[in-house]
């Protein structure tokens, strides 16, 4: 009985030393991830990335004091780029590419602090351009050319703060003008038809 005593005794010991302390920290220091939660302890300067599962490089993010910074690219699964932008302190800043799965680019343009700026420009799967745009501190400034599938421009116009400005053109596939129209601050002002 002496015994049995001693080796209770022993055991509540030694579960009680191995007992982890109970910690309460906020939810915001937190990530959860696959149902298990994790402590955040400081932000995270370096690169992070995913993988497919062929092992192929899913995805790729530079990281500088828990902001992304640097190159964002993500692939598709065939390892072909899907697109990559770049980033500054937690913002869009920089190129910004899109691709197709065929490899062939479907949209490039650029951004400042997070906004769209400068050149825009969109095509379709097999190269051709079909959209162009400009902007100017994340509002539309400047030409919108839009083109047919023959390539031929399909309308085309500007924009002034956003806002549709100045004389616009509409063509038929064969490069005739069907339309013109002339706006100022976005309000239609004038329209000739050509038949």
């Amino acid at each position: 009985m002496k015994r049995l005593y001693i080796i209770i005794i022993s055991l509540t010991l030694s579960v009680s030393c191995f007992k982890k302390e109970v910690r309460e920290v906020r939810k915001s220091q937190t990530v959860e991830s696959c149902n298990t939660v994790y402590e955040i302890r400081e932000p995270f300067t370096g690169i992070v990335f995913d993988l497919f599962d062929n092992g192929n490089t899913k995805e790729q993010v530079g990281y500088k004091n828990g902001q992304k910074n640097g190159k964002h690219t993500r692939w598709y699964q065939s390892g072909i780029k899907m697109y990559e932008q770049n980033y500054k302190k937690g913002k869009l800043n920089g190129l910004w590419s899109y691709w197709y799965e065929n490899g062939q680019k479907l949209e490039e343009g650029s951004y400042i602090d997070g906004k769209h700026d400068e050149l825009w420009a969109t095509w379709d799967w097999y190269g051709n351009k079909r959209h162009e745009r400009t902007y100017k501190d994340g509002e539309l400034n400047g030409m919108w050319t839009y083109w047919h599938e023959n390539g031929q421009k399909l309308y085309e116009g500007s924009f002034k703060n956003g806002q549709r400005d100045g004389k616009w053109t509409v063509w038929n596939e064969n490069g005739e003008v069907i339309r013109e129209q002339h706006y100022e601050e976005d309000e239609l002002i004038d329209t000739s038809k050509r038949e």
